[in-house]
């Protein structure tokens, strides 16, 4: 694929989105539902002095993703066992199934004050419109796409950090393992394309030519063609840009047609299914992530080694059978941003709790501190990259000898 199919491709996929959001926003309004009653109620359902205080969470939950939930569950387990948020317990509800339909639930329900989820840009950037117009937070830990808070909602913010970010600390890490031919596969989708796009800008920067690019269909399953074809161009690594599961088969699918190359992705990788599907042929592969690895491989050591009193207690919570991911520790870190900013705001209405995450803080997340920009962009957080050994996340450490390529590279036609 050309640099210009991909540019052609992203406006296709812009456009899908604007038609989706304008869809999501008319089907609201052909609901009959007044805007001005809806936030007038809820303003007056955040002020009630002894009330619950509800927050949905909007998840399409897979067997891959679940432990977003144990992470939501166990930061408002903890909330409420230290008294709740202004001495007001707080509640949350699921919501699973198709996104325009649950945003417009959720917001024509005046109990909610907040809404945290929607794994994919795809969905969040188009209901955040909807959260917009019915008045209500929403706050999106798995977004990257810039555009969720290019229209510089007032009520939407994104915990992680942005594709741009997520693709600099690739190209950076890249450049500096001396690695210079890469090859760019991506998913036919908005994050695929996004990832693609900003690779092959910041690409020539730091040193790296892009020797071939091409993607794939988000229903395809059968990736030897593409393994070919990598291997009549130079090449020394792989940018993958896709999420899991599928990239872990195309990983392994790669690894089964003899390419040894270390393969790089950004948080669509980033949990232990990576190498739970993909075995062996995992290792070697380097992840962007925002969340930080404790160092070590049991309980005790990562206890020891945590940055902050929440992963402590999310690590103590899990317990020894099993170590929280990202999802958990994104579900778990979102909803402890919120109770944050309401105890410091001192009420739960929804603007209130809004500016005062943008305006005020630093919050207190798993692996450091969190500030908000004013469109609602998380702030200096740092890009953390792990790199998958002995099948497992380490966090990759600058200067470390057994992160050279070696002979890992691939210069095959």
């Amino acid at each position: 694929m050309t640099r210009k199919s991909i540019i052609w491709h992203s406006i296709i996929l812009a456009v899908s989105i604007l038609l989706l959001v304008y869809a999501g926003l008319r089907g609201f309004q052909q609901a009959g539902s007044n805007l001005e009653t809806l936030y007038r109620l809820r303003h007056d359902a955040s002020k009630a002095g002894d009330a619950e205080i509800w927050l949905a969470v909007a998840w399409e939950i897979t067997d891959d993703n679940k432990t977003f939930l144990d992470g939501v569950r166990l930061a408002v387990d903890q909330i409420n066992a230290g008294g709740g948020i202004l001495g007001r317990p707080l509640r949350c509800r699921v919501f699973n199934g198709e996104a325009h339909a649950i945003a417009r639930e959720i917001i024509a329900d005046t109990r909610f004050m907040a809404v945290i989820g929607h794994e994919t840009s795809a969905v969040a950037v188009p209901v955040s419109l909807t959260y917009q117009q019915g008045g209500i937070l929403f706050i999106a830990p798995f977004a990257t796409h810039p555009d969720l808070t290019a229209h510089r909602f007032s009520l939407t913010l994104r915990s992680v950090p942005n594709d741009a970010d997520m693709v600099r600390t690739l190209a950076e890490t890249i450049a500096t393992k001396g690695l210079t031919n890469a090859v760019v596969v991506n998913v036919r989708d908005r994050y695929g394309s996004s990832l693609a796009m900003l690779f092959d800008g910041l690409a020539y920067d730091h040193g790296i030519q892009i020797s071939y690019v091409e993607s794939y269909s988000p229903n395809q399953i059968d990736f030897r063609r593409l393994a070919y074809q990598i291997k009549q161009h130079p090449f020394d690594c792989v940018v993958v840009a896709d999420y899991l599961p599928k990239a872990a088969h195309v990983i392994l699918q790669m690894r089964e047609q003899h390419i040894k190359v270390p393969f790089f992705g950004a948080d669509g990788l980033d949990s232990p299914q990576l190498f739970d599907i993909a075995g062996k042929a995992a290792e070697n592969t380097y992840v962007a992530s925002s969340y930080q690895v404790p160092p070590g491989a049991t309980h005790e050591e990562r206890l020891t080694n945590a940055t902050s009193a929440l992963e402590r207690r999310m690590l103590e919570a899990f317990g020894k059978d099993r170590l929280p991911d990202s999802y958990a520790a994104s579900g778990y870190e979102a909803v402890m941003l919120y109770y944050q900013a309401v105890e410091t705001a001192k009420i739960a209405i929804p603007i209130v709790v809004a500016s005062t995450l943008k305006y005020e803080g630093p919050w207190q997340g798993l692996s450091g501190m969190i500030t908000f920009d004013e469109y609602g962009n998380v702030h200096d957080r740092p890009v953390t990259m792990k790199v998958v050994r002995n099948g497992r996340f380490v966090n990759l450490k600058k200067g470390d000898p057994h992160d050279t390529p070696g002979d890992n590279r691939d210069h095959s036609r």
